[in-house]
């Protein structure tokens, strides 16, 4: 196994598709977007690779539910008012279904297999549902026994019959075990009809696989209700994964948050981009915040994960048996990126000589950069007199701080860059915070060793161990990048080699022999991208390594064209960025000058390659 496979498994390690209801919920710290996902109403989850969208969907669930002991546990569970179906994306219903089918001839035939296994898993999930109806934990649940019936006896004789009926199975089924059985048996007789189908064209498949997979639900569970004597009784689908759904029936999901039934729900996760929603458009689609709420599980703005990474650091501190603490710099300490707050603790101006730590940093930075000394001229801004200033006077001085402190970490005299990573420019606790990007499965990897330490130590952690662990933690989120399959334009065809092209122009462009005040930081996929590319960054925005910029709270990544982004914070210390965003460059201008970079010094031009070793 190759260290690059390693690293990619460490990464991904930390995943909730593997691990059951209970388990999740054992360690479970809500983010801000859980109570929008409780409440009554259709949802759909966008988030990035690890940003928790599973965890979320199983979150619903009854038995997570009576296992999560927290502060907000007792109020969701009293307040919550519909049943969770829960239905992971099957490989059997996902993408290798696809694959079996892809060979078979008729078009109609291979839709309505995929079609049948998805409705086949969606009448498995629902039997699990009804199985927590009749779980004893639950039944004792002072706060959830609403939820339970006796199911036993010629209730649930009736229940079957019924069902069984709906489903075109043998009416003499008179258990819920006797229907799980029969819809066991036709998947597995779909799967070999798929070989069938492959040599034979003409085979037929059986009645079961004309019904519609959601109408076939939503009539069972009409009937399920009458024969509960619960009529009103509200149940909720949830579909993890669509991302990796079959095409058509991601989109006739996608279809359903129209509805406008009282007793069914839908909530789905999926990525933040995906080329085939993004043409779901016009009068009779979906729209988010008519049809549907889209709760987006990433921070454009890097101090709104603050408050969900502080949760989440107590959280791990407490399972590990660490001290409690009144702030995370007790458990990581201080760091540059930290907007200002220790210098609001210790009420200290970091602008004041001799020994403001910004101060010292300019001064390092006006010694050896003399376009820095130039802007502060023009400027007129006196170093040893910044903080006497009043805070307008002071704002274009505190706008270009971020990149006063990487260009005095980075750049020599002469104007050459350092090699090294200078990773300590990145610890702290809200730096980490920041690399973090709020996303739990990146924080976790970066967090866990340092909790241990703290627990261990009783203390602070040493801005040596933070910044070993954020370097592990970057090499592996680098890794799981290069495993995604892709496709692309020119030498540009994996997300390692897209990120790095954007990489290296805003590390040149910051670190460019002329200081500016507001280099490029974002950039905008505008009309010149091409459409190969396109693709390419929305994979990229999928994987977490680019993070969308909303122009106005709850706008979407529907359409990338017009898009702003930024690379992800996870990767700053890669190309030695700050932790910030500002203005703005058109894509197509980034690739047209790494083009005509390319044919200059084409030999100055290497592919992405993962860097496993520290840098001299």
């Amino acid at each position: 196994m190759t260290e690059e496979v390693t690293h990619a498994r460490a990464f991904e390690a930390f995943n909730a598709r593997f691990l059951t209801s209970e388990e999740v919920a054992r360690t479970f710290i809500p983010p801000p977007q859980y109570d929008r996902l409780v409440e009554v109403g259709h949802s759909v989850l966008l988030g990035p690779r690890g940003s928790g969208k599973t965890t979320l969907l199983k979150m619903l669930q009854l038995r997570a539910l009576a296992a999560w002991q927290h502060d907000k546990a007792s109020e969701i569970r009293r307040n919550i008012s519909y049943h969770a179906i829960f239905l992971g994306t099957d490989v059997l219903w996902g993408s290798q279904l696809e694959s079996r089918t892809k060979d078979i001839a008729d078009e109609e035939k291979r839709a309505q297999i995929r079609r049948t296994s998805f409705r086949l898993h969606l009448a498995l999930a629902f039997l699990n549902a009804l199985d927590e109806c009749r779980d004893p934990a639950l039944a004792s649940h002072a706060e959830l026994s609403r939820f339970t019936h006796a199911l036993n006896g010629d209730t649930e004789r009736a229940l079957a019959r019924s069902l069984a009926q709906l489903w075109l199975m043998d009416p003499a089924t008179d258990s819920l075990l006797g229907l799980r059985i029969h819809l066991r048996t036709q998947l597995s007789l779909l799967l070999s009809l798929t070989s069938e189908l492959r040599r034979d064209a003409t085979t037929a498949l059986p009645q079961f696989a004309d019904l519609d997979p959601v109408a076939s639900l939503i009539s069972a569970i009409d009937v399920t209700n009458h024969v509960l004597g619960q009529p009103s009784r509200r149940w909720a689908i949830l579909c993890d994964e669509l991302e990796i759904a079959p095409d058509m029936v991601r989109r006739e999901l996608f279809q359903l948050l129209r509805s406008t039934s009282h007793n069914v729900l839908f909530k789905f996760s999926l990525f933040p981009y995906s080329s085939e929603l993004s043409t779901l458009t016009g009068p009779n689609s979906p729209s988010s915040g008519n049809d549907y709420a889209a709760l987006e599980l990433y921070y454009g703005r890097r101090e709104a994960a603050y408050q969900f990474c502080e949760a989440m650091l107590r959280g791990m501190v407490a399972e590990a048996g660490g001290p409690t603490f009144q702030i995370p710099e007790e458990v990581l300490g201080d760091g540059w990126f930290d907007g200002g707050r220790v210098h609001r603790r210790t009420k200290t101006s970091p602008y004041a000589p001799p020994s403001g730590q910004f101060f010292l940093r300019a001064k390092r930075l006006a010694g050896i950069d003399p376009s820095f000394q130039q802007w502060l001229r023009s400027m007129r801004i006196n170093l040893h007199k910044v903080h006497e200033l009043s805070d307008s006077d002071q704002a274009p001085y505190r706008k270009a701080l971020p990149y006063i402190l990487t260009r005095s970490e980075f750049l020599r005299s002469g104007g050459k860059l350092r090699s090294r990573k200078a990773m300590s420019l990145y610890t702290g606790a809200y730096s980490l915070f920041s690399l973090t990007e709020g996303n739990p499965r990146i924080f976790i990897n970066l967090m866990r060793p340092l909790v241990q330490e703290y627990a261990e130590k009783q203390g602070t952690v040493g801005s040596d161990v933070e910044a070993a662990s954020a370097d592990l933690t970057i090499h592996r989120f680098l890794s799981s990048l290069s495993a995604i399959p892709t496709t692309g334009h020119g030498d540009i065809r994996s997300i390692l080699q897209l990120i790095k092209v954007i990489g290296d122009f805003f590390s040149e462009t910051q670190l460019a022999p002329k200081f500016s005040s507001e280099p490029a930081s974002t950039f905008i996929v505008d009309d010149d991208v091409p459409e190969s590319i396109i693709e390419l960054v929305g994979r990229t925005l999928n994987a977490g390594a680019l993070v969308h910029m909303p122009g106005n709270a709850g706008d979407t990544v529907r359409e990338l064209r017009g898009a702003r982004l930024r690379l992800a914070y996870t990767l700053a210390p890669e190309y030695k960025l700050p932790l910030m965003s500002g203005r703005s460059i058109n894509l197509s201008t980034i690739l047209h000058l790494h083009g005509a970079a390319r044919r200059r010094q084409p030999e100055t031009i290497q592919q992405a390659r993962l860097p496993f070793g520290l840098e001299e």
